[in-house]
Order: C-alpha cells, then sequence, then structure tokens
C-alpha cells in the first residue's frame, strides 16, 4: 500500500486560519455588494422586481443594510454561523437573480456560487481564528 504524505505538513498548525480567510473573504464580497446597492439605489428602484414590483428607496436601504451586517458580522467573527445562514439566502437568492437583473446586481452568478459555498463551509466549520465565537 502507497501512503501519500503532505508536502508541507509543518504549515498544519495553520489550519484555523483557513475558516478565517474565507470568513474574511465572504465578509468583503458581502460589504461590496452593500455598498453596490447604496451607490446604485436609484437604478434598483426603476427595475420591475416580483412580488414587490418597483422596490422603494427605504427596501433597498433595508436590504443594503441586512447585507452589511452580515458582512460586519462575519468580518468580526460574531455570531458566524448565523449571518453565514443568513449569507447563503442572500447569496443564493443574488445568484438566482442574476438571470434576469444582472445590471442591477454588482457580482457575476460563479461568485455568488463561490460566496454560497464559502458561507456553507462556514456554517460546517465555524467562525475560524481571531472571533468572538466559541470554538467548536
Amino acid at each position: 500500500m502507497i501512503q501519500i504524505f503532505s508536502v508541507f505538513p509543518g504549515l498544519f498548525f495553520l489550519s484555523p486560519f483557513a475558516a478565517t480567510l474565507l470568513r474574511i473573504a465572504a465578509a468583503y464580497a458581502f460589504l461590496y455588494i452593500a455598498n453596490s446597492m447604496i451607490q446604485d439605489r436609484r437604478e434598483i428602484t426603476r427595475v420591475r422586481l416580483p412580488i414587490v414590483g418597483h422596490p422603494r428607496e427605504w427596501m433597498v436601504w433595508t436590504s443594503a443594510f441586512a447585507t452589511g451586517l452580515v458582512g460586519c458580522m462575519l468580518a468580526i467573527g460574531l455570531y458566524t454561523q448565523v449571518a453565514a445562514i443568513a449569507g447563503v439566502i442572500i447569496a443564493l437568492k443574488h445568484g438566482i437573480g442574476t438571470r434576469w437583473y444582472a445590471s442591477i446586481l454588482p457580482l457575476s452568478r460563479g461568485t455568488y456560487a463561490l460566496l454560497f459555498v464559502i458561507c456553507i463551509s462556514l456554517i460546517i466549520t465555524g467562525a475560524g481564528a481571531i472571533a468572538f465565537d466559541l470554538p467548536l
């Protein structure tokens, strides 16, 4: 039987930082989305959406606030799994919406898919290092 060894076994002590890097990347993406929503709020209110029709400006601000809150919670590592669940919903909603509303969504479908997978990973693995959450 052939055993394959790790090329860099000395780096395994950094493994708690893997979730941290994913958490910071997801936080940056959600904060970018929230900022983009605030910058493009006039254009977003002109687009007709299903269920709500033409969204009012307060709806855009509320959505941007929720997305920004998820980004901030992920950035500092506070209630990471709860924020990641909300992030999964946001990434899924935006990822599906890129088919019809690409003009008002700042990221591509593939980026939302990666954000979805990162959030699923954070739900499973937890916050990682440098977070306010208790380790699993």
